[in-house]
């Protein structure tokens, strides 16, 4: 019954939720739920939803490509998880984390499973930056992080899902859309400011030097600095190779295995962790009561360790963008090329190892911040590692003849 399910999906086939009620208690509880909650005044489940929004979305489907429509039409059938509790990032994360582990089940491929559940989390977003124009580096990252046009085909099939209620939501999204095109971003990645020629000209000839120069750039878009092919001309004729210093980035929640991990494949490197600083200074990696002279104290040994050149392993969570964003900026500022480490762990299995911990983390806490994980995109590093729950590695490195 999974199969036929997984199949029809992969397929683009018709699926009725309502008749498949009994696949969906056994196998997709997440959605099952979501019969049981309203989706407006009218007496219309979230599940009549959901299927109203893949029914939508199965049509505009048809002029894209089979991997883009897939993506389009499994965001459709998990963006609704987590609205069964209170509105907010708590939805959100509760969403994000129960579509994560239901794409599992489907056994969707890796990357295409972060690419949905980015969508899904952020199906909402253009309603909010239509309503006031975002800044150029959010839309970057955005569009760096998902398919633009997907999110906005999507939004339109949530918002003629809603019929009447949704017209302000409409004119937001068709905003966005338009916000969109003006930065060349509608369903593309941002344009590279130099175009080839000149970046293969200006840019170092060494392979990984090059895409270093180029991750630093990314992050410089990102923040402003870096906004027109001049400045790049000009920030890429001053630059100077500084010491050839690693970041090693992982990223996880407890218990997914990041210490073991680092400690048997990434031999002869220095280690910046928090739990130790803890450790050091409060007698306890469990003791939260001074995070932020930790967090200071940690992130002037990585800062020293960067500008000496070292390959260097900063130890945390990192589940969020936020979280990763002054780590990368403190990595760039020094030059260093990035390496960033995901562990890809179900929450299940992530609870039973965190049990076999000397201390373990509040089963909350995990719970919590699977919730919360924002995956890391290509485009934060240099290289991304993959670490699945059975400690295989698969890595992908960033194109460096894209340019800047």
């Amino acid at each position: 019954m999974v199969a036929t399910f997984r199949e029809r999906l992969l397929a683009l086939q018709p699926v009725d939720l309502a008749a498949s009620w009994a696949l969906l208690q056994a196998h997709f509880p997440e959605l099952a739920a979501l019969s049981q909650v309203s989706a407006d005044g009218a007496g219309r489940s979230l599940l009549e939803h959901t299927q109203q929004v893949m029914d939508l979305v199965r049509v505009r489907a048809r002029d894209l490509s089979l991997p883009r429509a897939r993506t389009l039409y499994l965001a459709a059938l998990v963006h609704d998880l987590g609205r069964t509790g209170a509105p907010g990032s708590r939805q959100r994360a509760a969403g994000s984390a129960m579509a994560r582990d239901l794409l599992r089940r489907l056994e969707i491929a890796p990357w295409q499973r972060d690419h949905i559940v980015y969508l899904a989390r952020s199906y909402d977003l253009p309603f909010v930056s239509g309503r006031r124009s975002a800044s150029v580096g959010r839309m970057l990252r955005l569009a760096w992080t998902l398919d633009t046009y997907l999110l906005y085909l999507l939004g339109v099939a949530d918002c003629q899902a809603d019929g009447v209620r949704a017209t302000m939501r409409s004119q937001a999204l068709e905003a966005f859309r338009e916000r969109c095109l003006q930065l060349g971003v509608l369903g593309r990645q941002p344009a590279p400011l130099l175009p080839k020629a000149r970046w293969e000209e200006l840019a170092p000839k060494d392979p990984w030097l090059r895409r270093r120069v180029a991750g630093e750039g990314r992050l410089w878009r990102v923040k402003g600095r870096l906004s027109t092919a001049a400045e790049a001309e000009a920030w890429l004729r001053a630059y100077t190779p500084a010491p050839a210093a690693t970041l090693y980035l992982p990223v996880g929640v407890p218990g997914s295995g990041k210490t073991t991990w680092v400690a048997n494949n990434l031999q002869g490197v220095s280690v910046v962790s928090m739990d130790e600083m803890r450790e050091r200074l409060l007698g306890s990696r469990s003791d939260q009561s001074r995070n932020a002279e930790v967090y200071r104290l940690s992130r002037a040994a990585l800062a020293g360790a960067l500008e000496a050149g070292e390959r260097v392993v900063w130890d945390a969570q990192s589940h969020t963008w936020d979280a990763r964003y002054g780590l990368l900026a403190l990595a760039r500022e020094r030059r260093a090329y990035v390496i960033i480490i995901y562990f890809d762990v179900p929450l299940a299995v992530a609870l039973e190892r965190n049990l076999r911990r000397k201390e373990a983390v509040p089963e909350e806490v995990i719970v919590r911040n699977y919730g919360r994980m924002e995956e890391p995109r290509p485009f934060e590093a240099e290289e991304v590692w993959r670490v699945g729950e059975d400690g295989r590695c698969t890595r992908y490195a960033w194109d460096e003849s894209v340019g800047l």
